[in-house]
């Protein structure tokens, strides 16, 4: 926006200057008004902006787990999309820590410096190694020597004797190692013959002697601080190596997790190893972790199975699940003065602690709302009600999100949720394809559901009611194409006539003529059915193939919007011809839309990196209205169907964002005032 300019007189002798009292009264009426304006301007409401609203406690994917060793009631939690959580009362409560952490939120490990806290690195997956020294406030990449323009780190070790010794494990390029904190980085990959690097552990004695778990190359060991590498196969039957830990009292007791083949163990230094997995009923073996202080005790987290403890020295095992709702266990972690303290980050449910050695566990996610949100609906009927579709399950808010209630009884992985528009307590949601997913309906809210259209390994990527008769159910599948029911989900039919492309990612319906339905595809463009979905064809003139949202103007069905991988598209002829409008968007990537119902000039675009861009001239410009916003890679976007002021955008990381001011609050006024 345009700043005002300064009001100033300009004359080569001021003193000179005698305004005339017409002046004198024009220049007073002028300041007056700018103190109106400012006045009005600074008297915008403190919720117009974008506030997060949560799902508190909604826990999802949980990466990394670390303790600090000096104060253990400070632990730090990385994520698969909402980048790092930091706690200060162990485990309690969680508080986001990602300033600076700007490309980049799925971390895939995190460590500390052992002789100061305050110094603590993560490792992403697309960006690199991101590092902060003041305890997790402030991060700053440190990528100096790294080599690939997209560095996947999946671990990292710090020297405990010379912690300015740093090695990093990275995705195909073997390993890394700093001398200066991670300021710069060279590659020591001499004789790793797999350099898929999953887990590095030192050798607390010896920091010279350092191992590492690769995909299908088993472990590698060098002995001159990462400069050589020897392979240390022998009795190791399963070399798909995903965790590896060393007994701090005997160094040369080792044990790696395996993918499938459960534990092995070596007492040699990992010159010899043996399978011990006596009473562990599964073998794929994510996270291990050892009592400090007492190293026959040694904890492992599975995929399926839950946790696992052996009090022998791994020579039998017992699990330990009582509390664990989530047997997929990413990552453990201990408290090193108090190890009757373990901590186990799942796949789905967030954080649990155990203050028993692992007897019970409990939930902790008490501020961890970082949930990756996939979908969002707004029931019509009663706009309070809102429900979301997080990785972990559905969230169902009865009070326009001031608080969430989990309704995850059934499914998992939600990628559609739809609710019937005559009755909020008839939902239908679609989940990512294979075990126990596909189509799940509840007609209690959520308390129960059952599934009534089983997935292939594809996933369900869109749900559409039709307005006139809700029993009438289309759903798009990523690779099946459309399916349709007339009995609310209790029989359904494949309606593929037509469509040459069956990876449906966008569905939307005539809310004038409901036998009018438009499907999105990946790579084939859109398509259009006329008779309900009993043929379809192409109506893609001028518009890009990738399709990833539509949304149809509820006041003229003709006025049709996609968003795309390359931009916003939108159509006055019912799919006919299409133009692109993107003036004003910087991220060409969209990946959800949204229009005001009432006024349906008005138009919202989810992007994937720059936030959400609000049109209010059906397309022809868009403004960036990200105020309040910290989490700009936008999943889904929802309109109060009774009052389009109330938003709500669901991120990938950071749960959901509402406003209350129809998206007005990007605009700094303040400035214009300078």
């Amino acid at each position: 926006m345009r700043k005002m300019q300064n009001y100033r007189m300009s004359s080569s002798n001021p003193s000179s200057y005698r305004p005339t009292k017409q002046k004198h009264i024009s220049s007073v009426m002028f300041f007056f008004l700018l103190l109106i304006l400012a006045c009005f301007f600074h008297a915008t409401p403190a919720h117009a902006k974008w506030t997060s609203i949560g799902p508190a406690g909604g826990g999802g994917p949980i990466s990394s787990l670390a303790v600090n060793p000096a104060n253990p009631k400070i632990i730090f939690a990385g994520t698969f999309s909402g980048g790092v959580f930091k706690s200060t009362d162990g485990g309690t409560t969680w508080q986001p820590v990602n300033v600076g952490l700007t490309d980049d939120y799925i971390i895939n490990t995190i460590a500390i410096n052992p002789q100061n806290p305050e110094t603590v690195f993560a490792g992403t997956s697309w960006y690199g190694v991101f590092k902060s020294t003041d305890g997790g406030t402030t991060w700053q990449p440190v990528n100096a020597g790294l080599t690939d323009d997209y560095i996947n780190i999946n671990t990292i070790a710090i020297n405990p004797q010379n912690p300015e010794t740093v090695f990093a494990g990275i995705s195909y390029d073997g390993v890394f190692k700093s001398t200066d904190g991670g300021a710069t980085w060279q590659q020591v990959n001499a004789g790793l013959t797999s350099q898929q690097i999953n887990s590095l552990a030192i050798n607390p004695r010896n920091p010279n002697t350092i191992y590492a778990g690769t995909s299908y190359g088993g472990v590698f060991k060098s002995t001159d601080g990462g400069a050589t590498w020897h392979e240390m196969n022998s009795g190791l039957t399963n070399k798909n190596i995903l965790a590896l830990v060393i007994n701090p009292k005997n160094p040369k007791t080792i044990y790696v997790g395996t993918w499938g083949g459960g534990v092995f163990k070596s007492t040699d230094g990992a010159t010899t190893w043996q399978k011990v997995n006596t009473g562990l009923t599964d073998g794929s073996i994510n996270a291990l972790i050892i009592n400090p202080k007492a190293p026959e005790t040694v904890f492992a987290g599975t995929s399926w199975g839950g946790a696992f403890k052996s009090t022998d020295g791994a020579t039998t095992w017992q699990k330990v699940n009582t509390g664990l709702t989530d047997g997929h266990i990413n990552t453990l972690a201990i408290n090193p003065k108090n190890p009757a303290t373990v901590y186990a980050g799942t796949d789905l449910n967030g954080v649990f602690r155990s203050a028993d050695g692992g007897a019970t566990w409990q939930q902790v996610n008490s501020g961890l709302a970082y949930a990756e949100i996939e979908a969002l609906a707004i029931s019509h009927s009663n706009p309070g009600t809102v429900y979301t579709g997080t990785w972990s399950g559905v969230f169902k808010s009865t009070d326009r999100g001031a608080t969430w209630l989990a309704r995850n009884s059934g499914p998992k992985n939600i990628r559609a949720i739809t609710i019937n528009p005559g009755n909020p307590e008839t939902v239908y949601v679609g989940t990512l394809g294979g075990y126990n997913g596909g189509v799940f309906k509840t007609t209690d809210g959520g308390a129960t559901w059952r599934i009534i259209l089983p997935s292939s390994p594809e996933q369900i990527s869109a749900i559409v009611i039709n307005p006139r008769n809700p029993e009438i159910v289309y759903v798009g599948s990523g690779g099946d194409g459309v399916f349709k029911t007339t009995d609310g989900g209790t029989t359904w039919l494949a309606v593929n006539s037509g469509l040459t492309n069956k990876d449906i990612n966008a569905l939307a319906i005539n809310p004038k003529n409901p036998k009018t339905i438009y499907a999105g595809t990946w790579g084939g463009g859109v398509f259009k059915s006329t008779n309900g979905g009993a043929t379809w064809l192409p109506v893609n003139s001028g518009l890009y193939n990738g399709i990833s949202a539509l949304v149809i103007n509820p006041q003229n069905p003709d006025t049709v919007y996609a968003g795309t991988w390359s931009g916003v598209f939108k159509t006055t002829d019912g799919g006919t011809t299409w133009l692109p409008v993107n003036a004003g968007l910087t991220d060409d990537i969209i990946n959800t839309l949204a229009i005001n119902p009432q006024n349906p000039e008005t138009v919202f675009v989810g992007t994937n990196s720059d936030g959400v861009f609000k049109s209010t001239d059906g397309g022809t410009t868009w403004l960036a209205v990200n105020a309040g916003l910290t989490n700009k890679n936008i999943n889904a976007l929802a309109i109060n169907p009774k009052n389009p002021m109330t938003i709500y955008v669901g991120t990938y990381g950071e749960g959901i964002f509402k406003t209350t001011d129809g998206g007005l609050t990007d605009y700094d006024f303040s400035d214009d005032l300078e």
